[in-house]
């Protein structure tokens, strides 16, 4: 009796291994061509540390539409400007796929934006963030006015830092200044007012850097690569952002009800007061859509898809910069021709300046922060290039790859703010600038970072030389490789400029 259930087990995991390393190699009828892999595990592995080089790679060898596999999902990788916009665009490529580590921390219940079926429901929350991050509602407060009193608060910071002239690392006051201008703008201006708010900010602080440390795991992906298996193993690094994501969620609770006590409808001071108004107009529906929850999810998403690009991408400014001297230079002499000396910078100057506008594009080409773009997933059977991709296919987007294409930029392969600029220096936009994806699910956020991004080198610009650790040391500009390009810790110098005009 025994021999024979053992018989029975091994015949079914043979059984399951069979038809897991079948799924894990064979393509659909007319899908893209690919790797074969390898039996269960696929070929997603073939995607390393750089995995939007990887991507070019294959696609030398497969053409810039190929497909990778794993035992658990078809995957569609695109390259170049053209075959990237055409799916980002594309009406049926909507939907986005399942994330082990979101279902269970949104319990099965995943509002919000970043991991949600395309529906009205999310529509109506993208229309809603929008309102908030473009200042379209009477508001009693302004992000612009946000922005620039958090980096005038940044480079006070800096001036102490570098007051005995020694090289620092500054990637944690930008992480700061980057934070604190969320909580500004999702919470209002005092978020530590008392020692109480002051630890549960701290706490909020410490939860966003443990959902960083979670994605960096290399454990993380397994349950998304094996089905089922999150349901009897969990990697620690999901654990924790698990654990993360609860702390998060509660932080955000609290802030509603604290709210409650002092909203005025007609006074909104801030995301938490406009979503309470959006609350009080849908307070005699019978299904509304923004409810605490929804609240819960939707600060979730926006803090873990807006806290860390943003920061990185300042972070990649400076280096930039202490590499350039000469883009110092230019920037300085536009910035003292177009606001004087010691003028106030507002996010409207940057139309008026040309070579400050294409620095600012080049450091969102060069960074490429999210150089394989969030996925997608196929609403219905779609034909794109003539292959034919089944509902439920998820698309990897090489967003790094329009960025540096040869054929579109002037200098794709080097920092060149030239690359936006025409023969009599005026800013050109690019379209194959692919910063924050594009179509029906393209970053609901871009407009903050790029406000963010311009204030931050002109008040940079204005107040300090950016110099490398020494005189003879290079700054590596080499990205940190993974799906999000993050800058490399080099200490710097930031000597205060002489007021010599």
């Amino acid at each position: 009796m025994v021999l024979t259930i053992i018989i029975a087990l091994v015949g079914v995991l043979i059984g399951l291994l069979v038809y897991l390393s079948h799924r894990s190699m064979v393509r659909p009828a007319n899908f893209p061509p690919g790797p074969l892999g390898i039996p269960i595990l696929g070929s997603l592995h073939l995607l390393k540390e750089y995995p939007e080089r990887d991507m070019l790679k294959l696609a030398k060898k497969y053409g810039n539409i190929f497909s990778l596999k794993t035992a658990a999902k078809n995957y569609v990788c695109v390259c170049g400007t053209d075959l990237n916009k055409e799916v980002l665009y594309h009406k049926d490529v909507i939907n986005r796929p399942d994330l082990y580590a979101f279902l269970i921390v949104k319990r099965n219940d995943s509002k919000g934006i970043t991991a949600r079926r395309y529906s009205n429901e999310l529509i109506l929350n993208r229309e809603f963030m929008h309102s908030v991050l473009t200042d379209v509602q009477k508001v009693d407060f302004n992000i612009d006015e946000i922005v620039e009193k958090e980096i005038t608060s940044l480079m006070d910071k800096f001036e102490n830092m570098f007051e005995s002239c020694e090289p620092e690392y500054v990637s944690d006051v930008i992480l700061a200044l980057i934070i604190d201008t969320f909580l500004s703008i999702y919470f209002g201006h005092k978020t530590d007012k008392t020692i109480e708010e002051k630890y549960k900010r701290d706490e909020l602080i410490q939860n966003l850097l443990s959902l960083r440390a979670a994605f960096e795991d290399v454990y993380y992906k397994i349950p998304d690569l094996i089905p089922g298996i999150h349901k009897v193993w969990l990697p620690n690094s999901a654990k924790k952002f698990i654990s993360a994501g609860e702390g998060i969620f509660k932080y955000c609770t609290d802030q509603l009800e604290d709210h409650k006590n002092s909203w005025d409808p007609e006074k909104p001071r801030d995301m938490v007061d406009l979503y309470l108004n959006k609350m009080n107009e849908e307070k005699e529906l019978q299904d509304p859509v923004f409810t605490k929850v929804n609240f819960q999810h939707l600060l979730f998403d926006i803090l873990l898809g807006g806290f860390e690009n943003s920061a990185h991408t300042l972070g990649f400014a400076v280096l930039y910069l202490a590499a350039h001297p000469s883009v110092q230079s230019r920037l300085h002499k536009e910035i003292i021709q177009v606001l004087g000396p010691n003028g106030k910078v507002q996010c409207d100057d940057i139309t008026r300046m040309d070579f400050t506008n294409a620095t600012a594009c080049e450091i969102f080409r060069f960074a490429s922060t999210a150089a394989v773009g969030v996925t997608r997933e196929t609403i219905k059977d779609v034909t794109i290039r003539g292959y034919s991709i089944p509902k439920g296919t998820t698309f990897m987007f090489n967003q790094w790859s329009s960025n540096t294409q040869d054929d579109r930029w002037k200098n794709p392969k080097h920092f060149d703010p030239e690359n936006f600029l025409d023969e009599n220096g005026k800013f050109v936009s690019n379209n194959a600038l692919m910063p924050f994806g594009g179509g029906l699910r393209s970053c609901i956020g871009a407009s903050l970072p790029k406000r963010q991004l311009f204030v931050f080198l002109v008040k940079l610009i204005q107040k300090f030389h950016i110099k490398p650790e020494t005189d003879d040391t290079k700054v590596d500009c080499e990205p940190i490789g993974g799906f999000i390009h993050s800058p490399k810790p080099q200490k710097l110098r930031l000597q205060l400029r002489e007021i010599d005009y």
